[in-house]
Parts: structure tokens; sequence; C-alpha cells
């Protein structure tokens, strides 16, 4: 029997395969996304994983800021937009960021030989 037969011989009759770790979580945000909440017994139900599986995916996704966890579940965030982490925006719109620290540089030229004065 080849690998991906016997897998499926050992699937239980009518149960979905199993999910990665990955396509879970984002399944899980879809659900998130679409009523708002989602509750450990309905990842456990919809997913045939154990509730410590269920209560790491909602960990993991609340610590990359994607849910808000609470007790026996999670709910949607409030902001609409997702804040990047800072090494990704480092790396983002770095022309423009050059041109302001140019212009910045301009700006402070002229003042950079002139003792600052005491305010007095």
């Amino acid at each position: 029997m080849a690998n991906s037969e016997r897998h499926n011989h050992e699937l239980k009759e009518g149960a979905a395969p199993r999910l990665l770790t990955e396509e879970r979580r984002r399944a899980v945000l879809e659900i998130v996304d679409r009523e708002g909440r989602v509750t450990v017994s309905d990842l456990t139900a919809r997913f045939g994983v154990s509730a410590v599986t269920a209560r790491a995916d909602l960990d993991s996704l609340t610590e990359s800021g994607r849910v808000v966890r609470s007790h026996g579940g999670a709910i949607r965030r409030e902001e609409t937009a997702f804040d990047e982490p800072l090494d990704v925006k480092g790396s983002q719109h770095h022309d423009e960021k050059v041109r302001i620290a140019q212009a910045a540089v301009e700006l402070v030229r002229p003042q950079a030989g002139k003792p600052l004065e005491a305010a007095g």
C-alpha cells in the first residue's frame, strides 16, 4: 500500500485530513475574521486537535498580534491595520527614508558649528 493510500486509510470515515500547523492557524484567523471570535472547544471540534494544541495556536496568534486572547478562546483585534515588526518596517520605504535623512542633514548642517545658547 502506498504512503498516500495508507494515510487515507488511516483517516476515520468522513474525517478531514489534518492540516499543517500554519494552515490551521490561517484557518483560525479566517474564522475570527468572519465570526469575530473563536473558542477552544470550537477549534477542537472543527480541526480534531487537542485543547492543548488549540490553546497553543491561539497563544501563537496572540503573540504575533493577530488576535486578542481571552479565557476559553480569542476575539478579533480592534485595530483594522496590522502593525509590522520593526525588522520588517526597517526594510520598507528605504528610498523615502534616505531622502528624509538627507533633507534633515541639510537643515542641521548650517547650525552644526554654532554652540547652543543657554536659555536664560
